[in-house]
């Protein structure tokens, strides 16, 4: 509901097929997440989170290598600019790492189920960041947040 209201209702077409895979990659994530702590008790978490991210590129690899082999475009237009080769980096290296050793051990130490209504307070953190960073304000973007903020407290009880 939160993400419904920040999108000003998606309009028709726009949260069908998209909601559905966001759902369905939550759910393998956190699923994928809790196997790997429960499967690997002595690893640390470092090693689990190799472990996933490791996994994470393979199916990457051959999702892309099979979409390129059906001719259908999946380069950014401007990868060639290194901007956006420094940005990919920053957010496909750095940032899932650094996230994935944070959820993993959070899983660990939480357990799946109150990590992941942690994630999902992951929208309101980015308001605040893009605002302080210059961005503009935004009602419908603040009570999405807060509806989802809402739903992650009412969960903790």
């Amino acid at each position: 509901v939160g993400g419904i209201v920040a999108t000003g209702g998606g309009g028709p077409g726009n949260l069908g097929l998209g909601a559905l895979m966001a759902l369905a990659s939550a759910i393998l994530y956190s699923w994928a997440s809790f196997m790997t702590v429960r499967e690997f008790p002595d690893m640390t978490v470092l090693g689990r989170t190799t472990l996933t991210l490791s996994g994470g590129l393979i199916f990457v690899a051959v999702v892309f290598g099979a979409m390129f082999g059906l001719g259908l475009t999946v380069l950014p237009p401007n990868l060639s600019d290194p901007g956006t080769l420094g940005l990919l980096a920053i957010y496909g290296l750095l940032a899932m790492a650094i996230s994935q050793v944070l959820f993993i051990g959070a899983v660990e130490r939480l357990g799946v189920a109150v990590a992941s209504f942690h994630i999902n307070i992951a929208p309101f953190y980015v308001m605040l960041i893009l605002l302080a960073l210059g961005g503009s304000w935004s009602w419908p973007q603040a009570i999405g947040a807060a509806i989802v903020a809402s739903g992650v407290v009412l969960a903790q009880r």
